[in-house]
């Protein structure tokens, strides 16, 4: 009896453990999820950024051909 009590025991720890480390890397791929949407955010504005210059450089081209 006293054996099957320690056996509950340590399940009963694995199984804490197991769902601390299972929360932990929810948080890691939420903050990973989080950083990934910021560095597409970024690389949106650069490419809307990048689209205005050639614009504008392009303009410039056209003015200095006439």
């Amino acid at each position: 009896k006293k054996k099957k009590k320690e056996d509950m025991e340590k399940a009963n720890k694995t199984t804490y453990e197991q769902n601390g480390n299972i929360s932990k890397e929810i948080e890691n791929l939420k903050r990973n999820q989080k950083e990934t949407l910021e560095l597409k955010s970024i690389i949106t504005e650069m490419k809307h950024s990048l689209e205005e210059f050639k614009g504008r450089f392009e303009q410039t081209e056209e003015l200095a051909n006439l």
